[in-house]
């Protein structure tokens, strides 16, 4: 099982256990450990059984996103399928692919945060901006400012505002550090 608590996790509960237990199995059967050894998901699909009309495969996706958070089986995905992550560089490649997807959605948010306020709607200004109406959520652990929005940014388990999350530190060790710096005596 994993250690991740269940209110930091997706809900998955609505996923076949069946199919879960079956891609684990497929996946050690057919030895796609490693990335190297990854099997597409379209002949996952096919060798299970699995309807899937839609190109992503949402089923098996599912199943997969189910083993890892509440099954703590170690699978992703990548361009050619989905595979068991194996210790050492393999697993230090497959976090770093997360860093990179979460560095190129942050780019994006920003990007549209800052599009929003300058772009020419026509008939002119948008109807509301998010700010006008945003209620707070709680308070910043770094810098106890409030945090607004439709969502708390999580790092770690903690809650950041939207500054303090872009600006916080990857790994748990240094984060720690930053959120509670040393008293200076």
């Amino acid at each position: 099982m994993t250690t991740i608590p269940a209110d930091h996790r997706p809900d998955y509960q609505d996923v076949d256990a069946d199919l879960c237990d079956e891609l684990e199995s497929y996946l050690r059967e057919e030895g796609a450990i490693g990335q190297e050894n990854a099997i597409p998901t379209g002949q996952i699909a096919e060798d299970l059984d699995v309807d899937s009309t839609h190109d992503t495969r949402p089923k098996i996706r599912d199943a997969k996103n189910k083993l890892l958070y509440e099954q703590g089986v170690p699978i992703r995905g990548c361009s050619n399928g989905l595979f068991i992550v194996k210790p050492g560089s393999d697993m230090e490649q497959a976090i770093e692919r997360i860093r990179s997807r979460i560095g190129a959605l942050n780019t994006a948010k920003m990007a549209l945060e800052d599009a929003v306020p300058k772009y020419d709607y026509p008939g002119g200004e948008a109807d509301e901006s998010p700010e006008d109406d945003a209620d707070v959520l709680g308070d910043c652990a770094k810098c106890d400012g409030p945090i607004t929005g439709d969502h708390v940014a999580r790092w770690f388990g903690e809650p950041l505002c939207d500054a303090c999350y872009e600006n916080a530190p990857p790994t748990e060790a240094d984060f720690r550090e930053w959120l509670s710096p040393p008293d200076d005596e």
